[in-house]
């Protein structure tokens, strides 16, 4: 027994003794982007053929430590960045001295962690405002989806509920946390140029293939952009030239008897580069459950997009571009959309659009990270509605002016800004036009030109390794409403590198455009209010999350997080069925939370969402419930990408119960996506298949013929839709 003993020990101690013989060295590391030289929170460094490891803290800093003597490899990994190899000999000459090191992005494609709408060009990790990003990944899916326009791709979001308002002209508006449309802010680029009568098919003529990624911030951003960001903003993020030449092209067919052709090119040279995007859609009218009415427009869209850009230095660059659109939508009742018009069947809307908008964009950058940008646009818009009862035309030129300074140091970061934006409308006197009677002049829209002067600050207080305060001030000065003095804050809090606390709230306001209160395509000539006779619309939001990430066993990627929201609006703005609009005397509210999931395992990826939203007119005890806004909304989505050959993709979501007219209640309804892609060389195959189940609205048109109604739409109404699509991409 006695031998056992000292033979254990004697094993204990061969065993043991080697750690205390050869595992007395330690590293200590600090690790920062290669770029920005931001320090990198979370980067996993482990002992190669071994689990010895540790992560990096909020200084980006790390000890290794129990480290052989001699020649050893330190792997350091980190989620979109290059894996960095180390071979160091041990023991080091000065162990206690940091080792400096940098990790480089994987591609390009990953430079979608850098969030412009927040103007002070940080990553997505250090934001102490919560923004949601689709980069080049969602971009190129919903390319070889949705070529035609990003509404799917909002609409995957969990918070963000694409509503259609029109079965005949298939418009759609973007509600965020509950409150409508028009409480959503455009962007292109930073610059607003979706506002007002502009803002009808706004999203629906946006192509995928010409954004590098899209930034969302749900709840009020008024301090960052001014008036319409109560309910949050979607900033579209045009593509730049990369050092890699680009040629893209893109044919897509769906069984709306759509047709889709996309073009995109991209070159950077020594001083000059370029972008060019050319986009075509034809649509022919399709009337799915043959209730005589379209479902899906006859519609023809042309967008062309180039861009140049001048690089001064590798740090100053100016950017010149312009965007034309040609569009033409009509719908209604299949007879006269066949040209068999009669007495009985006469119904139809008819939409036409020609946009052109210039945009300039300088930029110079320290080595620092400051920059100083200098930005402005402007965009001219003729477009007509035409219908039985009026054709109504109209012009509208906006255009903003901005010039922002962003000052970065160790512990803070400042942006100073000041804009100048404006809104021009002139209807045009048309008589005589078409069958009925059509007069613009009869219609009581006036013309109007406002203009709006803005002055912003924003800092961010690093006041902790832990902790980051940000606080924005904005004052705009309306030409005919005043100042608006716009406070906004939001707090950052790491309890730990995985765990993160963010709350942020502020004030906003929208001045009152009647193009956004109204149903354009039946209510022009209803009309007895003017917008001098509303005010402005004012409100206060908060919103909390909490989020964590982890790497689990070394292979999977988990994130959770759960937000809660709350929104005010003061005097919202009630349109009244004999033509009338006016402020109620008492808010609105919307409030709710969401609850997200996303893990990867290897080649499986896998999202969960559930959303609550309530959103109450307390001004209204009969009817207190905005119409088509479920309350409950679960999604998911599964991907496994077994090769790089080879990806699968299913799609689903649970719709709840929706209010509509009369208080009925909709039931719940399911939706499901299915996708398969097939990559070659430089060409992949797309089949895919929304609305799997085929679920469909069908009873949305009351007759009689002549002058129909609709109903509230609140499910899909064009049924299941298969697309297959062919992109060659050098």
């Amino acid at each position: 027994m006695k031998q056992k003993i000292n033979s254990l020990i004697l094993a204990l101690i061969l065993t043991v003794a080697p750690t205390f013989l050869f595992a007395q060295n330690s590293l200590n590391i600090i690790v920062k982007d290669s770029t920005s030289k931001e320090l990198l929170v979370g980067v996993n460094i482990l002992l190669k053929g071994t689990l010895n490891g540790t992560t990096t803290d909020l200084k980006g800093n790390a000890l290794l430590k129990n480290i052989p003597s001699g020649t050893q490899q330190i792997v350091l990994s980190y989620i979109g960045y290059e894996k960095l190899i180390l071979h160091l000999v041990f023991p080091l000459k000065d162990a206690k001295k940091p080792i400096n090191v940098s990790l480089y992005p994987e591609s390009e494609e990953l430079e979608v962690v850098t969030i412009t709408a927040t103007r002070s060009n940080s990553r997505i990790e250090d934001l102490p405002t919560k923004v949601e990003v689709l980069g080049m990944d969602d971009m190129e899916e919903e390319n070889s989806i949705r070529p035609a326009n990003i509404t799917s791709l909002l609409g995957d979001i969990g918070g963000i509920q694409m509503q259609q308002t029109s079965a005949s002209s298939g418009n759609t508006n973007t509600r965020i946390q509950g409150l409508n449309g028009r409480y959503s802010q455009i962007l292109k680029d930073g610059m607003p140029l979706y506002g007002g009568f502009s803002g009808s098919f706004s999203i629906l003529q946006v192509p995928p293939l010409d954004l590098r990624q899209i930034e969302i911030i749900k709840g009020s951003a008024s301090t960052l952009y001014g008036g319409d960001a109560i309910g949050g903003i979607i900033n579209l993020v045009s593509k730049t030239p990369t050092d890699k030449p680009e040629t893209n092209i893109l044919i897509n067919r769906t069984s709306l008897n759509e047709t889709d052709f996309n073009s995109y090119i991209s070159r950077k040279y020594t001083k000059v580069g370029f972008t060019f995007f050319a986009g075509l859609v034809n649509q022919t009218v399709k009337d799915v459950n043959n209730d005589g009415f379209s479902d899906a427009p006859e519609l023809q869209n042309i967008v062309l997009h180039p861009k140049l850009f001048y690089y001064f230095d590798k740090n100053s660059t100016l950017a010149l571009g312009i965007n034309s659109l040609i569009e033409n939508r009509k719908g209604g009742d299949m007879q006269v959309l066949n040209g068999n018009s009669d007495a009985i069947h006469q119904y139809f809307v008819q939409h036409k659009s020609l946009r052109n908008s210039g945009e300039l964009n300088f930029e110079k950058r320290w080595e620092n990270g400051s920059n100083l940008q200098l930005k402005g646009s402007i965009s001219a818009l003729d477009r007509s509605i035409e219908n039985p009862s009026y054709y109504f035309k109209a012009a509208q030129t906006l255009y903003l002016s901005e010039l922002t300074y962003f000052l970065k140091r160790e512990k803070y970061d400042f942006v100073f800004g000041a804009n100048f934006n404006g809104d021009k409308f002139n209807k045009e006197e048309t008589k005589g036009i078409g069958v009925g009677f059509y007069s613009a002049a009869s219609i009581p829209f006036q013309n109007y030109n406002y203009h709006t002067l803005g002055l912003f600050v924003q800092n961010d207080w690093r006041i902790t390794n832990k902790m980051l305060v940000e606080g924005g001030l904005r004052y705009d000065n309306h030409s005919t409403r005043g100042g608006f003095l716009l406070p906004r804050l939001s707090i950052m809090y790491k309890f730990h590198p995985d765990f993160t606390m963010r709350l942020n709230g502020g004030l906003g306001y929208k001045t009152p455009l009647l193009f956004s209160y109204l149903n354009e395509e039946t209510d022009l000539n209803n009309i007895y209010t003017h917008q001098e006779e509303l005010k402005t619309e004012t409100s206060q939001g908060v919103n909390f999350d909490i989020n964590y990430h982890t790497t689990l066993w070394r292979t999977t990627l988990l994130t959770l997080n759960q937000s809660f929201f709350y929104t005010q609006l003061n005097h919202p703005i009630e349109y009244l069925t004999n033509g009338t609009l006016l402020n109620a005397d008492k808010p609105v509210i919307s409030h709710g939370f969401q609850t997200y999931a996303r893990m990867s395992v290897d080649e499986f990826e896998l999202y969960l969402s559930y959303v609550y939203t309530h959103s109450e007119k307390k001004y209204d005890s009969v009817n207190p419930q905005f119409l088509a806004t479920p309350q409950h909304n679960l999604a998911g989505t599964f991907v496994y990408e077994p090769n790089k050959k080879w990806r699968f993709g299913i799609e689903s979501s649970l719709i709840g119960p929706q209010v509509i007219e009369n208080n009925d209640k909709t039931p719940t309804y399911g939706f499901i996506a299915l996708m398969i892609e097939r990559k070659f060389k430089h060409v992949s195959i797309v089949l895919n298949c929304e609305n799997v189940l085929d679920y469909r609205q069908k009873d949305f048109v009351v007759l009689p013929y002549k002058a129909p109604t609709f109903k509230t739409l609140w499910a899909p109404i064009d049924g299941r839709v298969i697309n297959l699509s062919v992109n060659w991409k050098i």
